[in-house]
Parts: structure tokens; sequence; C-alpha cells
């Protein structure tokens, strides 16, 4: 990695040629940038010269724990009708590593350690399943998620820039939100300011009963680099033409955007925020509309966090993101 190979010299004689001085300011002149300012300035401009070789990096018995949680409010109008659905998933995922090949490529266990959701609807009784103080005892809906947690759902290969070579599932998925299983990296050394992008096809259905795939563009962008942490917007772009608003209200759950801080030395992604908000008019009868909130969070957890077992308590009942 070059981020930051001789920066502490460079930047002391950046600073030892400007050659500022409180005494040859006037009393009444404009106010002068801080030393420390100055010194940030400096920073960020050589920033921007340096590029950056983004990889994963494991080592056989890593275990990487994630919290997540997903929050989600959507609100449809059809025929006069206003229905509003709601609900929260929160999770412990892990990664187990197994393996380490020469090249950086790596084998892992996904598993979820414990669930905590909830969900409401218009005119119907909420609903809830705590995996701590539930067990495999779950309401109608989330039997497969308590069949789900603690055990082995997949066996995934990963390559160094985060691409999944082999995915050998165990059990049947289920979602918990919009987190990505891993963050594509860029395929070469980047500049602050460059973007690359991964193609996904996404799977709709269309009145007449078929299926039609989708392609959209997810664009990677790294934004800046402090601390050995890198910060990367993500933005979802679609580019198959849609001219059918039924088929776009099956897309907003997959229009991600948001922010991801990778941890350059520990080669791994440290947090992701991802946020939606899409309005669709017109998907089911002229009148028709929808609106879709979402929040998905994730961090990693550190030692500390991770040996700290929460308190089992009943679930209580969340706000959610709200309808505008």
């Amino acid at each position: 990695m070059t981020a930051q190979i001789g920066w502490s010299g460079v930047l002391v004689a950046v600073l030892a040629g400007i050659g500022f001085s409180a005494a040859a300011f006037a009393e009444d002149g404009p106010k002068k940038p801080s030393t420390l300012e100055q010194f940030e300035k400096a920073q960020a401009r050589l920033a921007k010269n340096e590029t950056y070789d983004l990889q994963y990096k494991f080592a056989k018995g890593d275990v990487l724990r994630y919290r997540t949680e997903h929050l989600s409010t959507v609100e449809t109008r059809i025929q006069g009708v206003t229905q509003t659905a709601k609900c929260r998933s929160g999770s412990v995922k892990i990664w187990k590593i197994t393996s380490v090949d020469a090249s950086g490529q790596a084998i892992f266990t996904h598993m979820v350690d414990d669930v905590d959701m909830w969900q409401q609807v218009t005119g119907r009784e909420e609903q809830r399943y705590n995996s701590r103080t539930d067990g495999k005892v779950a309401p109608p809906g989330y039997e497969m998620v308590a069949l789900s947690v603690g055990v082995p759902l997949a066996e995934i290969t990963i390559d160094i820039r985060g691409i999944v070579v082999k995915r050998d599932n165990k059990l049947k998925q289920f979602s918990l939100g919009q987190g990505q299983l891993t963050l594509p990296l860029p395929p070469r050394p980047v500049k602050i300011g460059e973007d690359w992008s991964l193609s996904v096809d996404v799977p709709v259905q269309l009145e007449s009963g078929t299926q039609k795939m989708v392609n959209t563009r997810v664009v990677y962008k790294l934004e800046q680099v402090l601390t050995g942490v890198a910060t990367i917007s993500m933005d979802t772009k679609v580019l198959t033409p849609i001219n059918d608003q039924a088929v776009q209200a099956q897309l907003v759950q997959r229009l991600l955007k948001g922010e991801i801080k990778f941890d350059m030395d520990a080669g791994r992604v440290i947090s992701q925020e991802l946020n939606q908000d899409q309005t669709v008019l017109a998907f089911k009868g002229a009148e028709s509309r929808m609106q879709y909130l979402a929040r998905y969070t994730e961090h990693l957890e550190t030692e500390d966090e991770a040996s700290d077992k929460p308190v089992e308590k009943q679930a209580v009942r969340p706000a959610g993101p709200e309808a505008k």
C-alpha cells in the first residue's frame, strides 16, 4: 500500500515553505489559517495524488462479527385505501475464516448469531421474534428465520477484491436487510475521486406472468482516506429502460445508495450505512402511490463488544422510519 509513504517528510517541507509568521500579519487584516488547518490542507492535497490498493486481508481463524439493523416503512395507496407496513430487523452476522491461500483468497463460513425482528401492517396484529428470548418457537412467517440462527448458512470463497469465487449454500437463505455480502473492491490501485462499478441483473415479474431481467450498475467511488480508513460511496443506476411503473415498484428495494468505511490496514469493511427514499406513482392504477423509506446500518464489533453478551429481554416495539 502506497498511501502514506514519505508523507511526514514531505508535509514538513511543505509547511516549512509556507513561511508564515504571526508578526507579519496586520492586526486588522483577514484571519489567517492556523498551522493545523494548513497542515490538513497540505495533507489533503498530497492525498489526492496518492494511489490506494484496496484489498481484503484475512488469516485462518479470524472471526468477524457484524451487528446490523434494517428499518423500513412502505406506504401504499390503492383505490383510495392507504396501508402502511413497518419492519425492523436486527442481527449479528458472523464470518468464520477457515482457510486462506497464498494469493489471499479466503474461505469463510457465514452464520447469523442472533436476530430481533418486528413488523406491523395496517389492520393486522404486530409480529415479533427474538431468537435470544423465543428460541426456536417462532410466530407464523418467522419459522425459517428461527431455524437459521446459529447454524452455518453458507461456505463462501472470495478473492482479495471481494469477488465471490464460489458459494455453497447450506440452508435456504433469508434476508435481514439490504446490506451486501461483500464489498467489491477496485481491480487496480485508485486515487481519491476515482470510481469502479459492478453490473447486477435484477429479476422482475411482468403483468403477463413472465420474468424479465433488469440490468443495473452499482457505482463505487473512493471519497477520502483518513488515518488508514477509506470512505467509499455507492449508488445504483438502472440501465434498462423502464416504462412500466409496476416494474419500477419492484426495483425500489434494490436501488441502494450510501457510504462504506473500509479499514485498509486490517483489510475489511468496518461499517456501512445505506439509505433509500423512493416514491412510485401509478404502479397499480392511475391514483395509486407507493413510498419506500429504508435505512440499513452495519458495523464490525470490537472484541469488547463481541464478548459483552446482551441481557436477554423482551423485544420492544421500534418506531422505524416514518413515511412522509
